[in-house]
């Protein structure tokens, strides 16, 4: 696995998926094609095709990469940078690829013997070993202080690295105002691929809570806007992020990654089970009359009613509970103004607010 330096205290491995899938893109020789999904298998996941098609959007890939080589699984030509596909059409039949009412006949033409070392297949392996490390156990005592954390991004490069700003926000449960704030910002090297958002962002976060624990603002209970559980290796980035900082943590989401739930006729404040593979692993809550549900499930040492319980009297008036709402706000703001922070850069590039 071809990776990149990890931030302190991270301990996962971070691969560098943009060179991967260069050298895969290489191999397709002139005359040839492959499909987005099958570049998604090689890299260890079918579902990384959509981030893989965004990224051949990139007006740049085409100049560097084969771009005009990837079609779709049906064999349509499929999107273009220059936003007509007859210019992909053109490429390809220069190189001598039949092109017959805009698609390409597979059985002829395709490109099957792409070489990987997989590298999303290895990640996925680590959350299947980080599941015995998590905790599912209710808190002996109700927390006075919680935190949320939450991610924005800058960059509008499609498929590409970006600059991101993470929050930590503490609130007080009791009141649910904010009482203390971290920000920093930092390039994210790892696309967004459902199902591995941990890898995109756990640096970011392990990175607040240390300085949070060094400056003693750590939360009892930390909200990750993402989810726990409730995941499709049930090690969603709430139970990566509990376990590797060591402290209890929730897991947000805002649309239902896996699992199953009934959503009909949901009343406001109501809470539902979330079932995957047998078991319930999260709650979904309906925050008002017209609110759209968020999915709440444990990430590390809370169990699925504790989770739950405590998401619902955060609810104050927004979809999603006052630490993720605060700490989602101070990302924007962060991402929209704070001076960008430098890969390694030291604790000067933090945005630290005491309320008031």
């Amino acid at each position: 696995m071809n990776a990149v330096r990890p931030p302190p205290n991270h301990p996962l491995p971070v691969p560098d998926l943009y060179a991967e899938l260069e050298r895969l893109l290489e191999q397709i020789p002139r005359g040839r094609v492959t499909t987005y999904g099958a570049l998604g298998q090689a890299l260890g996941e079918v579902r990384a095709a959509r981030w893989i098609a965004t990224f051949l959007l990139d007006p740049d890939a085409p100049v560097r990469l084969p771009a005009h080589r990837v079609v779709l699984r049906d064999g349509a030509l499929g999107e273009y940078f220059t936003g007509d596909s007859s210019e992909k059409a053109r490429r390809l039949r220069s190189e001598g690829v039949a092109v017959k009412q805009g698609r390409v006949d597979l059985a002829r033409f395709e490109f099957r013997d792409l070489v990987s070392s997989r590298p999303l297949t290895q990640l996925a392996e680590l959350q299947r070993a980080l599941v015995s490390r998590i905790s599912l156990e209710r808190p002996d005592r109700d927390p006075q202080l919680v935190a949320g954390v939450d991610t924005s991004y800058a960059s509008i490069n499609p498929g590409g690295p970006v600059e991101a700003a993470a929050a930590y926000a503490l609130v007080d449960v009791d009141s649910g105002r904010l009482q203390w704030s971290l920000t920093v910002r930092r390039p994210v090297r790892f696309p967004y691929i459902p199902g591995f958002l941990t890898f995109r962002e756990l640096p970011l976060y392990l990175e607040l809570l240390a300085e949070a624990r060094r400056r003693g603002k750590l939360a009892d209970v930390v909200f990750v806007d993402g989810n726990g559980i409730l995941h499709h290796r049930q090690a969603g980035i709430a139970s990566h992020t509990g376990v590797a900082a060591g402290v209890p943590t929730i897991g947000v989401g805002k649309s239902l990654l896996c699992g199953q739930v009934d959503l009909k006729d949901m009343r406001g404040g109501e809470a539902r089970p979330v079932t995957f593979e047998g078991g319930t692993l999260a709650m979904a809550l309906r925050p008002g009359a017209n609110g759209r549900p968020i999915f709440v499930s444990p990430g590390h040492r809370v169990d699925v009613n504790f989770a739950a319980d405590l998401a619902r009297r955060l609810l104050r008036g927004h979809r999603v509970p006052e630490p993720i709402y605060h700490a989602h706000t101070l990302s924007r703001q962060a991402v929209r103004g704070a001076p960008a922070g430098v890969e390694g850069a030291k604790p000067q590039a933090y945005g630290e607010s005491e309320a008031t």
